[in-house]
């Protein structure tokens, strides 16, 4: 398969990952970041293809699989660091295209928006902690109280958080860091 390799591009058109962020869950302005399995990457605000932000995205190949990071900053939304406890709207989708020639193409994301990724009413929560915050502790109940089983990343990988609030860990490498 042929992947785009032009910044900005249709590179949705291409096995790629989306990244979607709505600042203060407004459901109003949101991003969209596109990464492709070379790299290269597609920057919007809501469906306006012209925003360009200062973001950074790698793409990691292996033999049966690809994988993507990104690295967006505050800044480049407008944003300014966020307090403890501020939800954003997030959304990550995949694009991956079973069967070219027939035209096949499977739409995967994870908050569920029903075939249309610019749902921004139906994206996930995106939650700020302080680097206190500790996962082994009791601190996750009430986080669960409010948002119910969730998935917390955080800079070196990922806490998946049950309805009681026992949480559970799963570190990553950084594809990002170890191109610098």
């Amino acid at each position: 398969m042929l992947f785009r390799s032009d910044w900005d591009g249709p590179v949705w058109r291409d096995d790629a990952v989306e990244i979607f962020v709505d600042p203060g869950h407004t459901e109003k302005e949101y991003f969209q970041f596109i990464v492709n399995a070379l790299g290269t990457g597609y920057d919007g605000k809501r469906l306006d293809p012209l925003w360009s932000g200062k973001w950074k995205c790698a793409a990691k190949k292996s033999r049966n699989s690809w994988s993507v990071e990104a690295a967006i900053p505050f800044e480049s939304l407008g944003q300014k660091p966020k307090a403890p406890g501020e939800i954003w709207g997030i959304n990550i989708c995949r694009e991956r295209r079973a069967d070219k020639s027939r035209g096949l193409m499977e739409l995967l994301n994870w908050s569920n928006v029903m075939g249309n990724f610019h749902r921004p009413h139906m994206y996930g929560h995106l939650l700020f902690v302080d680097k206190e915050f500790d996962s082994k502790s009791s601190q996750w109940k009430p986080v669960a109280d409010v948002l119910g089983p969730s998935r917390i990343f955080v800079a070196d990988g990922y806490w998946d958080l049950d309805k009681d609030g026992k949480s559970r860990s799963e570190e990553h490498t950084s594809e990002l860091q170890s191109q610098a």
